[in-house]
């Protein structure tokens, strides 16, 4: 069974994997950040609550998703002259739009057990699409000199729902994938039928006013960071975004395999940077 976990529960919002506390007004500093930046040695378990604790306990019969059977066939919607990759799969009503971080890869993503097993119990009980984000995975490849906005981004999640026919389906956004879903549901309720977020928030870095996540000489130290591994093949970052599969060299190879594939190391610190300084809390109260 797949194991899910959230974040530590606390009184502000999640950020994805981490929670950095401060008194509103402290930024804070290299040395207090090392002290509690998640690490392979001390970074607690999570206990599985809301939500995630619901899907958790739901029991899927196997045959209620072993119907996904082999990878779905990959298709392309247009946006302009950007060929977005796509697959459709399960059985709904409902439609379920699947808004994935910009670590995607349509067909790889099968070839790892727990992400399959994850595709494939939603396609238990809807009609689930997932594509590629522009300049990652299948799709178009796009110069690093224009690799997209989010609202580009958004427009092209539209593409791929004109494509599949599907006027107004619920909106999973995973990672910072859920800033094009808030993004969406918000500039297009019209095509929102209802908007799930998971490991996402409208703001990830640390300021006066938002005394969680994480400061901004991190963030340019992760991007270094993920950059070089990236490029080496390295599989340091996925030990720590993952710390319990840290020594399970079959889950590291498959996930090095497909986030490599999914992203260029040229275009990780766009990407990454893109999510980190984005601030949506005024666009979340016009979310309806």
């Amino acid at each position: 069974r797949m194991k899910l976990v959230t974040p530590r529960q606390s009184d502000g919002p999640p950020t994805g994997g981490f929670l950095i506390t401060d008194p509103p007004g402290n930024v804070p500093t290299k040395e207090s950040w090392s002290t509690k930046a998640p690490t392979l040695s001390s970074q607690p378990v999570p206990r599985v609550s809301g939500v995630l604790a619901l899907l958790r306990d739901i029991q899927v019969p196997r045959s209620a998703w072993e119907h996904v059977g082999v990878t779905p066939e990959t298709r392309y919607a247009l946006n302009g002259d950007v060929h977005l990759a796509y697959q459709v799969f399960g059985k709904g009503p409902p439609d379920l739009l699947v808004i994935e971080s910009w670590v995607h890869h349509v067909e790889l993503v099968w070839d790892v057990p727990e992400q399959a097993q994850f595709l494939g119990r939603l396609g238990a009980f809807a009609r689930v699409v997932i594509f590629d984000r522009r300049g990652t995975g299948l799709s178009d490849p796009i110069p690093l000199d224009r690799l997209p906005d989010l609202e580009t981004q958004v427009e092209d999640a539209l593409a791929v729902l004109d494509a599949t026919q599907s006027d107004r389906p619920a909106l999973l956004g995973i990672g910072d994938g859920g800033l094009v879903a808030m993004l969406l549901a918000a500039m297009h309720p019209e095509r929102c039928g209802s908007l799930v977020l998971q490991g996402s928030a409208a703001k990830y870095t640390h300021s006066a006013d938002y005394p969680w996540g994480m400061p901004e000489f991190a963030v340019e130290d992760t991007v270094q960071s993920l950059t070089k591994s990236w490029a080496q093949g390295g599989t340091e970052h996925l030990a720590w975004l993952a710390p319990s599969r840290a020594h399970d060299e079959r889950f590291l190879q498959q996930a090095g395999r497909l986030m490599r594939a999914a992203v260029r190391p040229g275009a990780v610190a766009h990407y990454f940077r893109q999510a980190m300084s984005t601030d949506l809390r005024e666009i979340v109260p016009t979310i309806q």
